[in-house]
């Protein structure tokens, strides 16, 4: 499957990417934040998106931010792929993206929530090196991964110039 994953920086489509999958979140991600258009523009202004496109269809994404340089720690806060697109390395993909960009500024960790009864994720982060840190709220763990860990599924991928935008990728 040919994907190409390209980052994106404007407000009025961070907002649609979010409406497209905001079934994908358990709960729905317009219930966990004051608007979706809000949450773009925080997203697009302090954090960072990239999208995983089939053609001219946007099949998965990962939003991260990276702005605590005192642990060293990046934050996933989004990762999401279309169910007919899951298992197909896909989020991996979008993962070992994320884990480039944050050892290019000298990050050594990644931390995320999950909801506990979202399975599925939590496998996901458990087999890319996360672990279990601390309850964060009545229905989300906090998760934490090292870099290095996700660095060694990523070694067959092309590192992009610092610049540069769209990434073209062969997953599995």
């Amino acid at each position: 499957m040919q994907v190409l994953v390209e980052r994106v920086d404007q407000t009025a489509e961070i907002e649609e990417i979010l409406e497209i999958f905001n079934t994908s979140f358990i709960p729905e991600l317009h219930t966990r934040v004051k608007s979706l258009r809000d949450y773009a523009k925080k997203l697009n202004e302090h954090g960072e998106l990239y999208v995983a496109r089939q053609g001219d269809q946007i099949i998965g994404f990962i939003s991260y931010y990276m702005n605590n340089w005192v642990t060293q720690t990046a934050y996933i806060s989004l990762l999401a792929v279309l169910p007919e697109y899951r298992r197909n390395g896909i989020g991996e993909e979008l993962l070992n993206g994320m884990k480039k960009r944050a050892i290019r500024e000298g990050f050594q960790k990644a931390g995320l929530e999950v909801e506990k009864d979202n399975e599925r994720a939590i496998a996901f982060y458990k087999k890319h090196g996360a672990v279990f840190v601390k309850e964060k709220s009545g229905r989300t763990n906090y998760m934490e991964m090292p870099i290095a860990h996700i660095l060694l599924g990523a070694m067959r991928y092309k590192e992009p110039d610092v610049c540069r935008h769209q990434i073209p990728c062969q997953t599995s």
